[in-house]
């Protein structure tokens, strides 16, 4: 079963109605699945592996492109593109960008052995896991904390719902990130 069919049950199940019921977003129950079953895969941070996300996963903008660019350009790592949609995959792998489909077990796999990963709109740009202690999470805003200024109703509802704290679920934005550049 891959995620995508994991997603579509959810919802068969009528995971709106609950969500709606406990006052939360109905991706938490997609989320928490994801972040424990992360702890599954090992640890083995690779020193060299550095992945790359942004637009919640659809598209290849802002920051972490122009990161990917120039370290593919300037440096020899390991770089790796995450991407939710199939199609902007098989555009960037025409272009010779090595890609990721976000919702695999290899993209899992990944995150888990990453020693750096950059995001530009939160950690939506790949998957909410749990990281080992070696990994740094490096969020590249244009804006800082204003952008989530004007996600009021998300954040309450969502990010610092009780839920969030129930279920260790580490998406705070002061859990989940290690640096914050603002460019």
């Amino acid at each position: 079963m891959n995620f995508n069919s994991f997603y579509s049950l959810l919802y068969k199940i009528k995971i709106t109605k609950l969500s709606k019921i406990l006052r939360i977003n109905p991706d938490f129950f997609f989320d928490l699945v994801i972040f424990h079953f992360s702890k599954l895969f090992k640890a083995n941070v690779d020193d060299n592996l550095i992945i790359f996300g942004a637009a919640n996963g659809e598209a290849f903008v802002g920051n972490p492109k122009y990161l990917y660019q120039f370290l593919k350009e300037n440096a020899i790592y390991k770089l790796i593109w995450f991407s939710k949609s199939k199609g902007l995959i098989k555009e960037l792998r025409k272009k010779g960008i090595n890609c990721v489909y976000a919702y695999s077990l290899e993209s899992i796999k990944l995150l888990r052995k990453a020693r750096a990963v950059f995001v530009s709109h939160g950690w939506g740009d790949i998957l909410p896991i749990k990281f080992p202690p070696r990994t740094v999470v490096v969020q590249t805003w244009h804006g800082g904390f204003i952008k989530i200024k004007g996600k009021n109703q998300y954040v309450t509802e969502f990010i610092n719902s009780k839920w969030t704290t129930l279920t260790r679920l580490n998406i705070r934005y002061y859990q989940f990130f290690n640096f914050i550049i603002n460019i």
